[in-house]
């Protein structure tokens, strides 16, 4: 899950299960099975820290901003962006008679 988060261009968001020994969410977060988080970075979290542990960032939450710790096994999902495509998938193959031959 690291190298995938690593690889992608944005972490968009991340299904958390907030019961997992380890993870520090805000408090009315701990009775919730599942917790979904939007992590664009820029967005609303100004820089996200993946390491082999887990990942950290500060999140917004009900108007107050939040440090979080959520380690790896407590991550069930997430959306990730891919990075761009450098080249060209389809090109244009030149072929046929040209004008004036």
């Amino acid at each position: 899950m690291l190298e995938a988060c690593r690889q992608a261009a944005t972490v968009e968001s991340m299904i958390v299960a907030p019961a997992v020994q380890g993870v520090v969410l805000p408090e009315h977060l701990s009775d919730e099975e599942l917790v979904r988080l939007n992590m664009v970075v820029g967005r609303d979290t100004p820089e996200l820290l993946l390491d082999d542990w887990g990942v950290h960032c500060n999140l917004t939450f009900r108007g107050k901003r939040f440090d979080c710790a959520i380690p790896w096994q407590a991550v069930l999902s997430g959306v990730l962006r891919p990075q761009p495509r450098r080249r060209a998938r389809f090109s244009l193959i030149e072929g046929g008679k040209k004008e004036g031959e």
